[in-house]
């Protein structure tokens, strides 16, 4: 029982697939927990860049408080949720472990989020935009009023 305290890892059979089986399955969780952080720092990236764009742009807000929590509870929440639950890739025990030194959000993922993230930055505030100035249900203002809305008086 010492033994067991003490030890990295104790068998429950005398089965090496055991082993094998048992990092697989944490290279199944590392690479899901890493598609779960690439997802979410995406999507929020976007919506951190469509309002500071918006705001930049002196644009009225793209995101209202309560549309942000719609999309940080249902839209996001639940597709980074069932991110998690994927199967373990076929060639997850083909490649070498990875490196201590390697940090878990590395260079690579934050880059990819990051351009990810200020295109749908971008395209948000492209649709809004486009909203705002040619569609046929918008209100058809002109590009000045538009970035002078806080300018705007009220009509008696």
């Amino acid at each position: 029982d010492v033994a067991k305290g003490a030890a990295d890892m104790v068998l429950a059979d005398d089965n090496f697939a055991t082993i094998v089986s048992a990092i697989e399955q944490g290279r199944a969780i590392s690479d899901n927990t890493r598609a779960f952080l690439r997802f979410l720092l995406s999507s929020n990236l976007g919506e951190v860049a469509a309002i500071a764009g918006a705001s930049a742009a002196g644009l009225p807000a793209v995101l209202l408080p309560l549309q942000l929590l719609w999309v940080n509870l249902v839209t996001d929440g639940l597709p980074a949720v069932a991110l998690s639950f994927n199967p373990p890739s076929p060639s997850a025990m083909q490649r070498p472990p990875r490196a201590r030194e390697d940090g878990f959000v590395d260079r690579h993922l934050i880059v990819r989020s990051t351009t990810v993230g200020m295109y749908v930055g971008a395209a948000v505030l492209a649709s809004v935009l486009w909203w705002y100035l040619l569609s046929p249900a918008g209100p058809h203002v002109t590009l000045w009023q538009l970035t002078n809305w806080q300018e705007c008086t009220a009509v008696d």
